[in-house]
C-alpha cells in the first residue's frame, strides 16, 4: 500500500470523526438508530510510516474542544444520570493530563458503564486518543456476547483508530507492543468480515476497515460486491472505494470491472471517488490514463436528483473533475 495513499485517506477519517462524535449525541437523545455510523479508516503498515504531514495533534486538540463544546451544549437534553457519566469525561478530555493517564481515566469510567449511551460516548472519546495499550481488554468487549451489537461495532471503531498512532506514540508505547496489538485487531476484522454469522452491525463496522488491513483479501471481496446481481448497500459501496485506493495494484485492476459495472455504482461512492482522485498525493500517483478511466466513470454516472447526496454537492464534483483534468 502506498504511504501517501493512506495520509489522504487518515485526512478524511478525521474530518468524519469529527462530525461524527459531535453528531453522536444530538442523535442519541433522540434514540436515532443511525447515530453511531462513522468512517473509520486504519492501516496495516507499520505506524512508522505514519508521518504527522497532517499536524494530526493539532487537529486532534480541535476535536477535542469541538466534542467537548457539543458535550456541553447537548448535556441539558440527556437524563440526569448521563448527564453525570458525560460530565466525568467531559473532564477528563478537558484536564491537562498525559494521554496515558486520560486514556486510563476513560477506561476506569468505561468499567463503570451501564447502558448503550454510556458505553459508546466513552469509546468515541477513547477512540481520539487511540488506546492501542488497552487492546486486549477492549479485545475482550468486542467478542462478548452479552454486550449489544451496537456496543461491539463502536468498541471495533475505537480499536481500528488506535491503528492511527503517530510515530512519537509508537516510541512512547513500544513498536513492538503496537505491532502485536495490531496483528490482534487485524485478525479478529478478518474474522468478522469471513463469519457468514456475523451480526450486520459489526460487519459493516469491519467492512469500514478491512481494505486497510488485509488489501489483497479485500480486492476479491469488492469485486464479488461489483459483479454480484444485487445493487450495492452503503458499506459495500463505500468499502469498493476504500480498497480501489488503498493500494495502487487494487486501483488499477478494479477499474475496468467498475466501468464494466457501472450499473453497480452508487451517487455516494461516485462523491467519493471524486474527492480521493482529487486529493493531490493520490492524483500525483495516478497515471494518464487511470486519470481519464476515473474521470469517465464520473461523468457517465447520472446522480438520483429525486434523492440529493447530503455528502456533497453535484458543483463540488463538477469542481474536482476539472482539478483532475488539470493535471492531463
Amino acid at each position: 500500500m502506498k504511504n501517501k495513499y493512506r495520509f489522504a485517506l487518515i485526512t478524511l477519517f478525521i474530518l468524519l470523526l469529527t462530525i461524527g462524535l459531535a453528531y453522536f449525541f444530538w442523535e442519541s437523545s433522540n434514540n436515532s438508530p443511525d447515530s453511531n455510523k462513522n468512517l473509520d479508516i486504519t492501516s496495516k503498515n507499520p505506524p512508522s510510516s505514519q508521518k504527522n504531514i497532517l499536524n494530526e495533534n493539532n487537529l486532534d486538540k480541535k476535536v477535542l474542544n469541538n466534542t467537548t463544546e457539543s458535550l456541553h451544549k447537548k448535556i441539558q437534553i440527556l437524563t440526569p444520570q448521563v448527564n453525570i457519566f458525560i460530565n466525568q469525561i467531559e473532564a477528563v478530555l478537558r484536564s491537562m493530563q498525559s494521554r496515558e493517564s486520560k486514556i486510563s481515566s476513560l477506561m476506569n469510567i468505561l468499567r463503570k458503564a451501564q447502558s448503550d449511551d454510556e458505553y459508546i460516548a466513552t469509546l468515541q472519546s477513547l477512540s481520539m486518543l487511540k488506546p492501542i495499550e488497552y487492546t486486549d481488554e477492549l479485545m475482550v468487549i468486542v467478542k462478548s456476547n452479552q454486550k449489544s451489537d451496537k456496543i461491539r461495532a463502536e468498541v471495533l471503531k475505537t480499536l481500528s483508530k488506535a491503528y492511527l498512532l503517530d510515530d512519537d506514540e509508537v516510541q512512547r508505547v513500544g513498536a513492538s507492543t503496537v505491532y502485536v496489538q495490531m496483528e490482534k485487531i487485524s485478525q479478529y476484522v478478518d474474522s468478522v468480515v469471513k463469519d457468514k454469522h456475523t451480526p450486520p452491525e459489526l460487519y459493516q463496522t469491519a467492512l469500514q476497515n478491512y481494505a486497510f488491513m488485509n488489501s489483497g483479501d479485500a480486492f476479491f471481496l469488492a469485486k464479488e460486491f461489483m459483479t454480484k446481481p444485487s445493487p450495492l448497500s452503503e458499506s459495500e459501496s463505500s468499502f469498493v472505494n476504500d480498497t480501489f485506493f488503498v493500494d495502487s495494484q487494487n486501483l488499477t485492476k478494479l477499474l475496468p470491472i467498475i466501468q464494466k459495472n457501472s450499473r453497480k455504482i452508487t451517487d455516494k461512492m461516485v462523491a467519493q471517488m471524486a474527492v480521493m482522485a482529487a486529493e493531490p498525493v493520490i492524483l500525483e500517483r495516478l497515471s494518464h490514463l487511470e486519470k481519464q478511466q476515473i474521470i469517465n466513470i464520473i461523468q457517465n454516472h447520472k446522480l438520483n436528483s429525486t434523492q440529493p447526496m447530503i455528502d456533497i454537492h453535484p458543483d463540488t464534483i463538477n469542481f474536482l473533475i476539472q482539478k483532475i483534468k488539470g493535471t492531463l
